[in-house]
């Protein structure tokens, strides 16, 4: 096999479990639950209804509540594979079958798309005796192509798997299957289908494993394995799986790894086993090239025969907003959400004196910072009550009329529908009018976030990604699979939104039918139902944010859950000019040297300190988390590290980092434990050193680093936007109170900017005003 370069270790819950084989111990219906419960998140089934190829609706629905409620995602499906009891292995090549195999694929797109299952398994079916060959591959053909046509609208996969043990099946190398995959191809003019490279099928069948990843490595989608021979567990016979996952990854292999076993006692037993067999494995980790490589899109032709933009200018939204004497108040799950935005206050804090003073001040926005991305889900929930309390109240004394903007993240993460679910609810109990919809709009265009046809893509170096195949879908806190929004939402509300119920306004809409269509659909919602809103531009957010204020002004009650360029164009501001050293320190220099505090782990911010790293006057200094998770020595090594801070500042500009391997926990809530006490510990540092000593400037980088710098760390309640230290990207404040007032403070999302980025903002904060 080909050695890797790449190695980490690796473990039994990274497989997908095959929850037809595995567990079987228990029900179907119950071993989403039970597999989430041993620690996988991924799982795959054969089909779920037996021989039933159109089971009734109510057996669907149990289907899918049965995976929703447990929190795994199913990332493959076989589709109607006939009487398998009875030996038979797919209907796909029987005539008399059609019907059957098409009504399968109907109803496994409709449990795809609710599931946000990409991948389904067309078993090829036996020859049969008295059946011409040639009339069994014409019925294949055809039904591969429609089912390969039906996948398409769900962004879906078809494959193609050759067999062991069935003398009569006639898929039985990858051979075999490659020139079924590229006739279809060719003659369907499709490229969704693709090859099931089952391990144990293809061992049994004396096939050199080796030599068909290289002739056909390219073609596989997914990979299912068992040890040879008795399919069981790896480490229960003689196959070399390690070396086989480390073949495809070497090949720039970008899927998954499927544990499709038979356990010779009960699943738990094997699993025991298997995670002392791979305890030892160290396995290849994939490169950033094989996670986009089939999912790139160059940017120019994914805005090609858009209709033309219809320009709208800033001052057109402003004026409307004057008019409406409306307040547009933004609830910033983290404080990155200000970075579009310039001359708006900022809250950390939301007592009714608080919120106040900020409906005092001459701007038709401002900002509340929740940081509730940073907290589990019943702590989140909490303190967006807590702020609808102190908001309606504050409101009412002032008698201000407002508007509620959820601002989440462009890259889809954070407790969504959860605060959007809980504000309208807290409106109401406060008499406030209830919500009649919630309004998805997560675009941020100068970061190169779009939503086109209804599906969200970042810019990235290769060109643009489907944000459910980037590295922010798999985050361990907030992970998802769906690009296509309304499929997201679906999949994010446990199916509560279904994706066909979901408003779209698309760029049709928006650029053909202007404020006005755009206010006739918004004026549709009723009941909370959900819209999904595309942007490719800052006009087309302008159109939307016109729409938006005419349903607003029509009676409709809406609540908005929005990237950072909504906001701009819904406050009536357009881009501004990155701030100069002479716009940020017109009060004077503090001292000569400043700190940067990192936080974030995505690789694009390790990066930027790579980047950081070439430029003289740097001093990095590390936090361990291995030592901040022991209590016997956290306190220590952060006296420690505050004095290094505090002697290396008379020098240089000072970087404190933690250690860059990300710790997660187990589940989801753990792993956001874990980096809250990471961040308390950079807070400690930062308010030890802060109160020694005031720094030319602070950076902070991360949206949960950010946020509890300002509020922990330097006790800021209240503060300004200023502007962008980048275009439309890094927001700059200066706090009205707290320990550094005056000292620019600057926000950077861990996840914008090219790999200068940062390097290139401590040059404007180092440079003479």
């Amino acid at each position: 096999m080909l050695p890797s370069e790449r190695h980490s270790p690796f473990a039994a819950h990274e497989f997908v479990a095959n929850l037809t084989l595995l567990f079987s111990e228990h029900p179907l219906l119950e071993r989403p639950a039970v597999a989430k419960a041993a620690g996988f998140d991924r799982v795959e089934f054969w089909w779920p209804f037996g021989k039933d190829p159109d089971p009734r609706p109510g057996l669907i629905d149990a289907f899918v509540s049965s995976v929703q409620r447990s929190g795994v995602q199913v990332v493959a499906m076989n589709l109607f594979a006939g009487d398998m009891q009875n030996g038979e292995r797919g209907v796909l090549s029987y005539p008399e079958h059609t019907a059957e195999f098409r009504r399968s694929v109907e109803i496994g797109m409709e449990i795809g798309e609710r599931l946000g299952i990409r991948l389904f398994n067309a078993p090829y079916g036996h020859r049969l005796p008295g059946l011409p060959a040639d009339l069994q591959d014409e019925t294949a053909a055809a039904n591969v192509a429609f089912a390969m046509r039906s996948a398409r609208r769900i962004d879906g996969t078809i494959l193609i798997e050759p067999l062991s043990g069935m003398p009569h099946y006639p898929l039985k190398t990858t051979d075999d299957a490659a020139s079924l995959i590229n006739k279809i191809k060719n003659e369907s003019g499709l490229d969704n289908l693709g090859l099931l490279f089952d391990q144990y099928h293809l061992a049994v069948n004396g096939e050199d494993l080796e030599q068909a990843i290289s002739r056909h490595g390219d073609l596989v989608e997914h990979v299912q394995i068992a040890d040879v021979p008795g399919r069981g567990e790896p480490g229960s016979g003689s196959a070399n799986i390690q070396d086989l996952i480390n073949a495809f990854i070497d090949r720039d292999y970008s899927g998954q790894f499927a544990l499709e076993c038979i356990p010779a006692d009960s699943t738990e037993e094997a699993l025991r086993r298997l995670h002392e067999e791979v305890s030892g494995w160290t396995v290849a980790s994939p490169s950033s090239a094989a996670v986009t490589a089939s999912k790139i899109r160059v940017e120019q032709e994914l805005l090609t025969d858009l209709p033309p933009v219809r320009p709208i200018e800033p001052e057109a939204v402003a004026e409307r907003i004057r008019a409406s004497g409306r307040l547009l108040v933004v609830l910033d799950d983290d404080p990155t959400g200000t970075q579009a935005v310039t001359g708006v206050p900022v809250l950390t804090a939301w007592s009714v004196e608080d919120l106040r003073w900020a409906m005092r001040q001459d701007s038709p926005t401002f900002f509340v910072l929740t940081n509730t991305r940073s907290l589990e889900p019943d702590q989140a929930a909490a303190r967006n009550r807590a702020i609808v309390a102190s908001l309606v109240a504050a409101a009412r004394s002032e008698r201000r009329a407002f508007t509620l903007v959820s601002r989440g993240d462009s890259t889809l993460r954070g407790h969504f529908p959860l605060e959007t679910d809980v504000l309208g609810h807290a409106l109401a109990e406060h008499g406030e009018p209830p919500v009649d919809g919630v309004v998805l709009c997560p675009a941020y265009v100068d970061a190169g976030r779009l939503t086109v046809d209804g599906v969200h893509w970042i810019r990235t170096d290769q060109g643009m990604l489907p944000v459910g195949a980037s590295e922010f879908a798999r985050d361990a806190a907030f992970g998802y699979s769906n690009s296509d929004l309304a499929a997201y939402a679906e999949e994010k509300s446990g199916g509560r939104w279904r994706r066909s119920e979901v408003l779209g306004i698309g760029l049709d809409d928006i650029r053909l039918g202007g404020e006005r269509r755009v206010s006739e659909l918004l004026q549709t919602l009723r009941s909370g139902r959900l819209a999904v809103v595309d942007a490719a531009c800052d006009d087309d957010l302008r159109v939307v944010a016109l729409g938006a204020l005419a349903a607003e002004e029509s009676g409709r009650r809406l609540l908005y859950r929005t990237g950072p360029s909504f906001v701009r164009a819904r406050t009536g501001q357009g881009a501004s000019l990155p701030l100069s050293a002479a716009d940020l320190f017109k009060e004077g220099v503090a001292a000569p040297h400043g700190l940067v505090v990192v936080g974030s782990h995505v690789s694009l911010t390790t990066r930027q300190l790579t980047a950081l790293r070439t430029m003289d006057g740097i001093r990095e200094l590390t936090l361990d988390v291995a030592e901040l998770l022991d209590a016997g020595r956290r306190d220590a090594h952060i006296a420690r590290m505050a004095n290094a801070v505090l002697r290396d500042l008379d020098t240089a500009d000072v970087v404190i980092q933690t250690t860059r391997e990300v710790v997660t926990g187990g589940d989801a809530a753990t792993s956001l434990a874990i980096a809250r006490q990471v961040s308390a510990a950079l807070v400690e540092v930062v308010r030890t050193v802060t109160a020694a000593r005031v720094p030319r400037f602070i950076v902070a980088k991360g949206g949960i680093t950010s946020s509890d710098i300002a509020t922990d760390a330097l006790r800021v309640r209240r503060a300004w936007v200023r502007g962008t230290m980048l275009p439309g990207i890094v927001s700059a404040w200066t706090g009205v109170d707290g320990n550094v007032p005056g000292v620019p403070y600057i926000v950077f999302a861990g996840n914008v900017g090219n790999d200068d980025a940062l390097a290139h903002v401590v040059n404007v904060l180092r440079a003479e005003p």
